[in-house]
């Protein structure tokens, strides 16, 4: 269930099965997609590994961006349909990718503010192990060589630059 409450107030979520003829543990969560609680800082390039504990909860990410950057999201799930909701700063849902172990989404940001990312299982009773991945494509990755990578002391080397991406300069 994704909803907005229309007023502050106080709120009733009744909880119960399909048919209404059972009874048994169950687990309710609930979490902001504007100014969430207990998350977790996304860094541009640098994967995250985590873990569904609980098929029913969602693990909340953070992340800044700049009105116009191309962004790429990418969830890849261990032994469960994976499932990654994005969310503006202002909390309205952004984009849904639920397209089995791996996801993606990939777009140019609207606005300019802390994003909210939203990873879990899509049929919310699943656990296991995933990682995430969040990139600005054309993101420069840094690489050179080295010639000659051994010998004795003193030695002379040349670096060759073989970045990819921008900066160029």
């Amino acid at each position: 269930l994704d909803a907005t409450a229309p007023d502050t107030g106080t709120y009733l979520i009744t909880a119960y099965d399909n048919i209404g003829d059972n009874t048994g543990d169950y687990t309710l969560f609930v979490q902001r997609p504007n100014n969430p609680t207990n998350t977790t800082a996304l860094t541009y390039g640098e994967q995250v590994r985590g873990t569904i504990t609980n098929g029913a909860l969602l693990d909340t990410y953070t992340f800044s961006g700049t009105s116009g950057d191309p962004v790429l999201i990418q969830m890849q799930a261990a032994a469960y349909y994976s499932q990654l909701r994005l969310y503006a700063p202002n909390g309205t849902l952004l984009q849904q990718a639920t397209e089995g172990l791996f996801s993606d989404i990939n777009l140019a940001l609207p606005a300019s503010g802390t994003y909210v990312l939203m990873a879990s299982d899509l049929y919310g009773g699943n656990t296991g192990a995933y990682t995430l991945n969040l990139f600005i494509p054309g993101y420069p990755v840094v690489n050179f060589t080295v010639t000659p990578s051994a010998g004795n002391a003193p030695l002379s080397v040349q670096f060759e630059d073989i970045s990819t991406g921008p900066p160029t300069a």
